[in-house]
């Protein structure tokens, strides 16, 4: 059954477009045909990572410009994956980020309609088995418009206080109210390097219990993977990399929710 993910945080800095990116690659290397659309309007940057400069653009299908065929790019064999990879990318143009977030109420209906109209499209007609959403941080009409219409959020959190509470309070004020399956990935642990499998294992179980939500996975901070800035797909980079072999064990616990 083809599956719609929301990737979401509270905040911006949680490495949330990195993890999203890197997961769709996996997905799409494991043979599944994968599709992910930045809906992260107020700050663009997958783009950035998958290295591209598209014609179009994802706000020119919301605004009914071109059809989401029109706006999304065929990635399959620059990443050689045996699965599809699709892509469509926010406008990081500064006139684009303003007249995005002078939208009204209006628009962001319209949007919502034709989101689902995407998601549609994509996994009936595009026979997508995956479409990924990276939504902006908070409670932006579009990461509302991703979330509303996805199978399962997947919140990327840090361990600090001011994320952790944040989280928790999107938890309740958010994902239990629209009711759909959500998971949580906490990226960027400090100290945990050094953890054995069993303090893993009971960390994992603490913070299940602390925001009464699966954990996916717990990702340690590497720091040269974050001073890279979210320059390139570590998976496709970096393979070896033990940041993407806990992603490829997140990917499976996704599969398996899914």
């Amino acid at each position: 059954m083809a599956k719609v993910l929301a990737f979401h945080s509270y905040k911006g800095g949680t490495g949330k477009t990195s993890i999203s990116a890197n997961l769709a690659l996996i997905f799409a290397r494991g043979g599944s045909n994968v599709c992910i659309l930045d809906y992260d309007f107020r700050a663009p940057s997958q783009h950035i990572i998958f290295k591209t400069s598209p014609k179009h653009w994802v706000g020119d299908y919301l605004e009914g410009k071109y059809e989401i065929e029109q706006i999304l790019l065929d990635l399959s064999n620059e990443f050689s994956t045996s699965g599809k990879l699709l892509a469509g990318f926010a406008d990081p143009s500064t006139d684009a980020i303003r007249e995005m977030m002078a939208k009204d109420r209006k628009w962001e209906t319209k949007s919502l309609h034709r989101t689902l109209s995407a998601k549609d499209k994509v996994l009936k007609d595009l026979a997508m088995d995956y479409l990924i959403f990276d939504t902006s941080p908070g409670m932006q009409f579009s990461a509302a418009n991703a979330l509303a219409v996805s199978d399962l959020n997947v919140v990327v959190t840090k361990a600090d206080d001011f994320d952790t509470e944040g989280t928790k309070r999107m938890i309740r004020g958010l994902y239990q109210v629209l009711g759909k399956k959500t998971g949580l990935i906490v990226n960027r642990m400090i100290g945990m390097e050094s953890y054995s499998l069993e303090a893993t294992q009971t960390l994992k179980l603490r913070l299940e219990r602390e925001f009464n939500l699966p954990i996916f996975g717990i990702i340690p901070c590497f720091c040269d993977i974050h001073s890279a800035g979210g320059h390139g797909i570590q998976t496709a980079s970096q393979p070896g990399h033990l940041f993407v072999k806990r992603l490829i064990e997140i990917s499976k616990e996704i599969q398996t929710v899914c």
